[in-house]
């Protein structure tokens, strides 16, 4: 991904009682060459639904375990397995 590419995720959670609430916003920037070596130049926020952003060196750390498990050649980022994924021009 080009730097400054900016990819977000929406969640939800499921409290207890099974009612269904907005969850975190997940959030990955590419930054420039040098950044983190560790995390492929990616950093990696949290912005909470009270509008508070998590960004510390945890998270970081949290995020890149699993990213990294994708690999360098899909820059670390995940994506659907192929069998779920849309035919290019299909709605």
């Amino acid at each position: 991904m080009p730097v400054k590419s900016v990819l977000a995720k929406d969640s939800f959670i499921v409290g207890q009682d099974g009612r269904i609430a907005v969850g975190p916003l997940f959030v990955m920037e590419k930054r420039p060459a040098g950044f983190s070596q560790v995390a492929s130049d990616w950093h990696y926020a949290m912005v909470m639904p009270d509008g508070v952003i998590r960004q510390n060196a945890a998270l970081q750390k949290f995020c890149n375990t699993c990213h990294r498990r994708a690999g360098a050649g899909n820059d670390h980022l995940m994506f659907l397995p192929l069998p779920y994924r849309l035919a290019k021009g299909a709605r």
